[in-house]
């Protein structure tokens, strides 16, 4: 019989949510790949996606406006905050090019973050953009170190916390340092035009026989 003129069509159906039907670490390591700033964004797409990014074992932070210092501080303190303590990190990327630093300002509170990180057994971290480290890193679990454009001053290069660290990474950094001290470091690279030890430190190293001398393994 032939389909009368006023029947109602069934409406097609909509393309399968296929990711949503991933399991959860699945989608977890998948949202590790995103900004972190987009990763907290899938919260507000679904129930089931509410908490999977505090679980995320990468976190990157790179396209947020450091010029908003304010929301960007609090971007930080939240995302540090409210992530699942209980979820070892396997990377970490900080980057972002800070100027203010005035009273309570970035240098103070990019330390605070770094550790916080570290202390989430970060394995790997990278960090980016005109940043001062002026100690030394405490960290149990970090293997890999990768700096670029960041000034490091007094014992930053202090390495003898961080008993599993092999491998190091530095580009167009400032040293404002006489050595660098490391019971397990295995690779060591310093690259880039601006790659320098500060005039004050290097003279004295430079006659001792250069980088070899430089770097010391306790």
């Amino acid at each position: 019989m032939a389909e009368t003129s006023g029947a109602k069509k069934p409406a097609p159906a909509g393309p399968a949510d296929r990711i949503s039907a991933l399991p959860d670490a699945v989608l977890e390591h998948i949202l590790g790949f995103l900004p972190a700033d987009h990763a907290v964004r899938t919260s507000v797409l679904a129930q089931r996606w509410r908490h999977l990014w505090k679980s995320m074992r990468r976190i990157r932070i790179t396209d947020l406006d450091p010029g908003k210092y304010t929301a960007f501080r609090n971007f930080m303190d939240g995302i540090l905050l409210f992530r699942d303590p209980s979820v070892a990190l396997d990377e970490v990327e900080l980057r972002a090019f800070l100027s203010y630093d005035g009273e309570g300002g970035w240098r103070a509170c990019v330390s605070i973050w770094i550790q916080h990180l570290l202390f989430c057994q970060a394995k790997a971290l990278t960090i980016t953009g005109n940043v001062t480290l002026g100690g030394p890193l405490f960290s149990q679990h970090l293997r890999r170190l990768e700096l670029c454009n960041v000034i490091l001053k007094e014992n930053s290069l202090d390495f003898t916390r961080c008993p599993a660290l092999e491998d190091i990474r530095m580009n167009w950094c400032i040293l404002y340092t006489t050595r660098i001290v490391s019971p397990s470091v295995k690779n060591l690279s310093i690259t880039g035009r601006q790659a320098r030890i500060n005039k004050k430190c290097y003279g004295p190293a430079r006659r001792a026989g250069g980088l070899a001398s430089w770097f010391h393994k306790v």
